[in-house]
């Protein structure tokens, strides 16, 4: 499925050391949609320059806000069948797309799941959400989406976490997730988006409230 019918999602802020290669190494897969998230410093720049389509965010909306700006896109465009996440730090390299869309295939979400965690929060998480829904690593940046899926799942609260919240929308409508193995590479420079207890908040509110 990679190639003309797969978008590209790349949130991004402050990543020009690592943008123009995570997006050149995506685009071999499909077409890439890239939202800077009001970044300081060259990124909306290069990623231009890179070949993708650029979503330019007026103010900073934190990681999963911005997200929810990408999805949104993807679902009122509706251009292609299925779309993928990936994170323009490059820790998941681009070059595991293929292999994520052959594994994709007759589902409605497919999970990369990273074969180590950045914060202890993402351990804890990946208990939880392993023992309730079978899912190992619901905080993964690579993550591919039908676009029938994006039509119905719309999260309209920032405060959510994205990536979670969707797992928990697809387990309730009884829709198949995979899950695919992925490897990750140490990321250049901190951290952009958010402490770790920030995040746990936000998934919290995904596991304790109902999603409509």
């Amino acid at each position: 499925m990679a190639g003309p019918n797969l978008g590209i999602l790349i949130p991004a802020f402050n990543e020009e050391e690592t943008v123009s290669m995570v997006i050149n190494e995506a685009k071999k897969f499909g077409d890439v949609i890239l939202s800077d998230d009001n970044s300081t410093d060259n990124t909306k720049k290069i990623s231009l320059q890179a070949g993708a389509l650029v979503i330019d965010n007026v103010f900073e909306k934190g990681y999963d806000g911005n997200l929810k700006t990408l999805l949104k896109y993807a679902s009122e465009t509706g251009h292609y069948r299925s779309y993928v996440t990936i994170d323009a730090d490059g820790e998941l390299p681009p070059g595991q797309i293929e292999n994520v869309m052959e594994f994709f295939k007759f589902s409605s979400l497919c999970i990369g799941e990273r074969n180590q965690y950045n914060r202890m929060v993402e351990y804890i998480l990946s208990a939880y959400f392993f023992l309730k829904y079978g899912v190992k690593d619901p905080l993964s940046g690579m993550k591919v989406y039908s676009i029938e899926l994006l039509r119905e799942f719309y999260c309209d609260d920032c405060d959510l976490n994205i990536g979670t919240a969707v797992i928990k929308f697809c387990k309730k409508r009884q829709y198949p997730i995979r899950r695919f193995p992925i490897s990750v590479e140490k990321r250049i420079g901190s951290s952009r988006f958010g402490g770790s207890l920030f995040s746990a908040m936000k998934i919290m509110r995904v596991i304790f409230r109902d999603l409509a």
